[in-house]
């Protein structure tokens, strides 16, 4: 070979050395973008929302609940009361009360009077150790003490037959009370109910009255209406006396005041 053919066969070789490691380094790296089709970032985003859902109050069972009388004159204080307040996965920390007039009030258990008449909203905020929140709502009406009536004296005679309705229940439920010879029936919005009572009628317009024995129905509904019912026969169950003007039955307990209306129909 002369030196023209060795030198031409010297770069040759060295042009197809330079080519074959070219190729194989192309080999070694996917540079093929990744496509993400329609129906994967769908359930990508389904997935996400369902993990952000999950840790709403409504999913762990954090609800708040308000326990209270319907009613009161201008000056006389309501007791509103959360100790039914569910916790869900976590303890329940704070108790914030927004009373309608303006004024804020703290804790599990408040008092406030009002100096007008009207009807008023009283919201309660319920917050966790986590920061979760629900909240609850509940109407009153304020009469004014100085044009309060003068109630009737109704002693267990004048009541028996007569069927009243609960002031301000819960919308879409319907709490009664019908009065019986020694006995008390009712709906609590979503069970019967049957009692027995005993009156001490001394001829004033306040009436003295003892409830027991309360039994209901075992049908479950939801949550609030549960809980609803529960405070209910609470109050039921610790009544002290009541006084009648004529359509309007105001029966005092040991957790508030519970106002009726006399059923016409």
């Amino acid at each position: 070979m002369t030196k023209q053919g060795s030198i031409a066969f010297f770069w040759l070789f060295a042009f197809l050395l330079v080519f074959i490691l070219v190729s194989c380094g192309a080999e070694g790296v996917d540079e093929t973008p990744v496509e993400v089709t329609p129906e994967e970032e769908a359930t990508a985003v389904t997935d996400e929302a369902e993990s952000e859902e999950s840790q709403t109050p409504e999913a762990l069972g954090l609800t708040a609940v308000i326990v209270s009388g319907d009613s009161a004159g201008t000056g006389k204080p309501f007791t509103f009361d959360a100790t039914q307040s569910q916790a869900g996965d976590a303890e329940i920390v704070n108790y914030v009360w927004s009373m309608g007039d303006g004024t804020t009030l703290f804790g599990i258990s408040v008092e406030h009077a009002y100096g007008e008449p009207g009807f008023y909203t009283v919201n309660l905020i319920v917050t966790d150790e986590k920061g979760q929140t629900d909240t609850a709502a509940k109407v009153v009406e304020v009469i004014d003490s100085d044009e309060d009536p003068t109630p009737t004296a109704a002693g267990e005679s004048a009541l028996i037959g007569s069927s009243w309705i609960l002031s301000n229940s819960m919308r879409g439920t319907t709490v009664t009370l019908v009065f019986h010879e020694e006995e008390l029936s009712g709906s609590t919005g979503c069970n019967d109910y049957v009692a027995s009572y005993t009156t001490i009628d001394s001829g004033d317009p306040v009436v003295s009255i003892t409830v027991s024995s309360i039994s209901i129905d075992k049908n479950l509904c939801t949550a609030e209406v549960m809980a609803q019912e529960k405070g209910y026969l609470e109050s039921l169950g610790s009544a002290d006396n009541y006084i009648v003007d004529e359509t309007l039955l105001i029966l005092e307990t040991g957790k508030g005041t519970l106002t009726f209306k006399l059923d016409t129909d």
